[in-house]
């Protein structure tokens, strides 16, 4: 409904907003004071309240922070099993992200059958390995290794809570056992896609 090149004029022609606003065109900057008559202002206490929660729930978002559950000793991640078996010998089923972190530095960095070394701190995945089936690229920089293992990992899943990980952090009201409490870990670790792709990453068949 915005003007071509100009996304301060909003075109409201056979649209429900010109029969409210009686106008065929609307400036985007006026809408708030233009459907201010239109609204019903919230003055009793509870109703208030609990739109403000009902709000609140379905639209309040986080950011994972990754560095927070990357450092809990308690968080544990999964690698599919045949690279479980290639890259850390099936030590164990699930890890810890300083465990598979020095797993996988080990194993990309020490020349093997799988892994070539190039030059400096270049290296290169064998074409002939199991690994060049699964990884779309075949040389990678050694600082590149933490990026390999958040995209070959996955986040199964922990036995901290926010409360215990930053004791700084304090709710007066809450105990670790209340139910606020595992609604924002939900909130905080529930997505399992928090280590997704992003342009210029390294990528995985």
């Amino acid at each position: 409904m915005k003007e071509p090149a100009n996304a301060d004029i909003i075109n409201t022609a056979n649209s429900p907003l010109q029969t409210c606003f009686k106008t065929g065109h609307l400036y985007a900057p006026d809408l708030y004071n233009l459907c201010l008559p239109h609204v019903n202002i919230v003055t009793h206490p509870t109703i208030l309240e609990n739109l403000q929660n009902t709000a609140i729930e379905q639209e309040i978002y986080f950011d994972t922070p990754c560095n927070l559950l990357y450092s809990d000793t308690t968080a544990q991640f999964w690698i599919p099993n045949e690279l479980n078996q290639i890259i850390c010998n099936n030590l164990k089923i699930s890890y810890t992200w300083t465990e598979l972190c020095q797993l996988f530095y080990h194993f990309f960095t020490t020349p093997s059958f799988h892994i070539l070394h190039c030059d400096g701190n270049i290296y290169m995945i064998n074409s002939n390995s199991l690994l060049a089936s699964k990884i779309k690229f075949l040389r990678y920089h050694r600082d590149q290794i933490t990026k390999i293992v958040q995209q070959l990992s996955r986040y199964l899943g922990k036995t901290s809570t926010i409360l215990t990980v930053c004791p700084k952090i304090t709710f007066p009201h809450c105990k670790v056992t209340d139910p606020f409490v595992s609604w924002l870990e939900n909130e905080l670790f529930g997505n399992n896609n928090m280590f997704s792709r992003s342009p210029g990453q390294l990528l995985f068949i």
